[in-house]
């Protein structure tokens, strides 16, 4: 436990690297752009992401799956110089080939006139994002969150230097901070490759790389549904509302991502420790014990975060942004459903190489994501939008979860996880009531239901942790 929670503070640190030039530069860019150009910038990261799922196929994760086999064969590290290698040559690939067909494509699936300069920049950025990807499961991989963290904080360094002097200084408006972003992606990839250790003369091994791509593309194709199920809202945003609404949509995104970063950064420590441990007896009530202690855990800090919301923003974001608020709690569902408990469901599968059973239920979800955002995006804007994500959400982890409590057969702590949501929604519908109030009384409260949230959930892992009946093997 102890080197689980060191492990995730490091891998925290460095996902919030990764991410800190979007946070950090939102009370620069919310003062300095228009809410178009700050749409236009959002729309870059949304190109980016769905050219990172093409370019990366998911070889991180085949990284994390072979390499532990690899190595006790004693042919662990040139299973993952094969893999990374590989990676580097289809991420060179893919780049040439989208930078001469992409654009034109975009300028066909959006409104906005300047998608093609805009998507040439996404395009550079998810190439190079999917070949750090590769590299940095190495890392983790090899129990290396220090290097982790110096490739993250090159990339936090270039986005924030090159943001601010292409916004500020040179007036270039969103295409600087695409630019800036450009930035980081790239000197993340460089310094990543340079401090692998990887041999680049290494022969690819046609077995090695037919069992990563075997479970790759499955979760590329996941990937692809999970995409349509969370962030295909935000390009409908675009398409029947506007660029600017986009914009505070995407505020209200970063803000609610901050969740998705703390949980994804103990998943990526747990990861490997949950492969080693296969699908013995103690692994499966490890499992549970950890299952449940992260979504209460989760459900907590997103009760108090959305408590703290309007607070938040109101202090960190200009005028122009601050209806980002009323999205919050929403997105914020979202943001458990989407990493969290997701998370959960979904390493059993990988375990046991079910993968394609994950390909199938994000295809599904995704597929009721666009049938809802047609109806609810329409009537509705960004709430619609927002909402569609919620169901579709909903579909994923209750489909992948019924599957993987089949093949992984471990009971979780239901009860208390129940218990946690109703009380953050309890004292969230308080807090939000207290907006009424009088100052301090407002004040007062808001505070009241955060400790309330917090103590509550502190008191029902306590209870969790100490219970004699752990999740037990079924």
């Amino acid at each position: 436990m102890r080197n689980l929670i060191k492990h995730s503070l490091v891998y925290l640190v460095g996902d919030l690297l990764v991410r800190a030039g979007s946070f950090v530069l939102i009370p620069l860019y919310t003062r300095t752009l228009t809410r178009t150009d700050y749409g236009m910038v959002a729309l870059t990261s949304v190109i980016a992401t769905v050219v990172s799922y093409f370019s990366g196929l998911s070889l991180g994760t085949a990284v994390l799956k072979l390499n532990p086999e690899y190595r006790a064969r004693k042919n662990g590290p040139a299973a993952a110089d094969c893999i990374a290698k590989f990676a580097i040559i289809w991420g060179i690939f893919m780049a040439v080939l989208l930078l001469l067909v992409g654009p034109p494509i975009l300028a066909r699936l959006f409104k906005e006139g300047s998608i093609e300069s805009y998507g040439r920049i996404g395009i550079g950025i998810g190439c190079f994002s999917g070949v750090t990807n590769a590299l940095l499961a190495v890392f983790q991989s090899n129990q290396e969150p220090m290097r982790y963290r110096l490739v993250t904080l090159c990339g936090f360094v270039a986005n924030l230097a090159t943001g601010i002097v292409a916004v500020v200084h040179l007036k270039m408006g969103g295409t600087g901070a695409a630019l800036g972003q450009l930035a980081g992606a790239g000197s993340s990839c460089v310094l990543a490759l340079l401090t692998s250790g990887i041999a680049l003369r290494t022969t690819i091994d046609s077995g090695i790389l037919y069992r990563a791509l075997k479970i790759g593309l499955p979760l590329t194709l996941y990937s692809i549904g999970g995409f349509s199920t969370d962030q295909l809202s935000r390009v409908f945003v675009e398409r029947y509302v506007s660029v600017a609404s986009l914009g505070v949509y995407n505020i209200a995104y970063l803000y609610c991502t901050i969740l998705g970063l703390v949980f994804g950064a103990v998943n990526t420590a747990w990861a490997p420790k949950f492969f080693e441990g296969g699908s013995g007896t103690k692994n499966v009530e490890r499992s549970g014990r950890y299952g449940a202690g992260l979504i209460i855990s989760a459900v907590g800090m997103a009760g108090i975060m959305s408590i703290l919301a309007a607070d938040i923003l109101g202090l960190a974001v200009g005028r122009d942004y601050q209806d980002a608020q009323k999205l919050v709690p929403v997105l914020m569902i979202n943001a458990v459903l989407s990493i969290p408990v997701w998370t959960v469901v979904m390493n059993p599968l990988v375990l046991m190489e079910k993968n394609w059973w994950i390909t199938w239920c994000a295809l599904v979800s995704g597929l009721c994501n666009i049938l809802l955002n047609f109806i609810l995006t329409r009537h509705y804007g960004a709430e619609g939008a927002a909402w569609s994500s919620t169901g579709s959400l909903l579909v994923l982890v209750g489909l992948t979860g019924a599957i993987s409590l089949r093949v992984f057969k471990v009971k979780y702590d239901y009860k208390r996880i129940f218990l946690a949501g109703i009380l953050a929604i309890l004292m969230g519908w308080i807090a939000e009531a207290s907006r009424s109030f009088v100052f301090p009384f407002g004040v007062l409260a808001r505070i009241g239901a955060v400790f309330a949230v917090g103590l509550g959930v502190f008191k029902l892992m306590l209870q969790m942790l100490s219970h004699e009946r752990f999740p037990q093997q079924v």
